[in-house]
């Protein structure tokens, strides 16, 4: 009698994607990170537009002709005697359900894009920017609560700033880097605000600067191509897009 094998809820809940051949002929992507002028315009081209498909995240884990959508939300605060961004370090557990994550360190936030995430614009069609915000607020909503200098909660929409950075690929990682592509932004935070992770899975280490963040072992890979992509996170926000938002 043959044992049936029980498939992780999540594994197969619908999430988006792209075609992995129309995103590449569409911007050049080198392994790493890759500078976007925007990422709006990006995801709206029309050569892509019809590229995107919603498919259970078992499949897309096993096919190299799509890539996973998952937006990367890095958490930056200005530091009032430093006068530089330091940016929010955090750490998941064992309990966070994929072995490989387990003990890691990470700068970024956010998940894969689901269902109720997604978008139509006036004509039906997806609407890919308006999909990821909607995936970002619902993935900071739940991972993070921010709180104001009166220990006010505040949604964090209020008061905070969207930059927008780039791609993140890794081909070179055959088990699950080439099948995701991460879409990297930031919200900054004001000064006198406080973040702290709302998941038990997750342990927050507060805001770090660079060079402690760089230093810390155990770093994930998007985190560690992300500070290899950059001089400073004033740097990154200097030349990154704020019409998107």
């Amino acid at each position: 009698m043959q044992t049936k094998v029980a498939i992780p809820k999540d594994k197969i809940v619908p999430i988006l994607a792209i075609d992995r051949a129309a995103l590449e002929n569409t911007l050049e992507l080198s392994n790493g990170y890759n500078r976007v002028p925007s990422l709006k315009e990006l995801l709206e081209t029309p050569s892509i537009q019809g590229a995107y498909a919603i498919r259970r995240r078992l499949e897309l884990e096993k096919n190299p002709s799509y890539m996973q959508l998952l937006p990367y939300v890095t958490v930056l605060r200005m530091n009032k005697q430093t006068g530089r961004y330091d940016v929010y370090l955090y750490q998941r557990t064992k309990l966070v359900g994929e072995d490989r994550l387990g003990g890691s360190y990470s700068i970024g936030f956010g998940g894969h894009v689901d269902l109720s995430d997604v978008c139509h614009s006036e004509d039906a069609g997806l609407d890919p920017w308006a999909t990821v915000r909607t995936n970002v607020y619902r993935e900071l909503t739940e991972e993070l609560a921010f709180t104001d200098g009166q220990g006010i909660r505040l949604d964090y929409e209020l008061g905070s700033e969207y930059v927008g950075h780039g791609l993140i690929t890794e081909y070179s990682d055959e088990i699950v880097g080439k099948f995701h592509v991460a879409i990297h932004l930031s919200i900054i935070v004001p000064e006198d605000w406080e973040v702290t992770v709302r998941e038990d899975v997750l342990i927050g280490c507060g805001f770090k600067d660079l060079e402690t963040v760089a230093a810390t072992q155990g770093l994930e890979n998007w985190s560690r191509l992300i500070l290899g992509s950059l001089e400073s996170l004033e740097e990154m926000v200097a030349h990154s897009n704020r019409s998107d938002f």
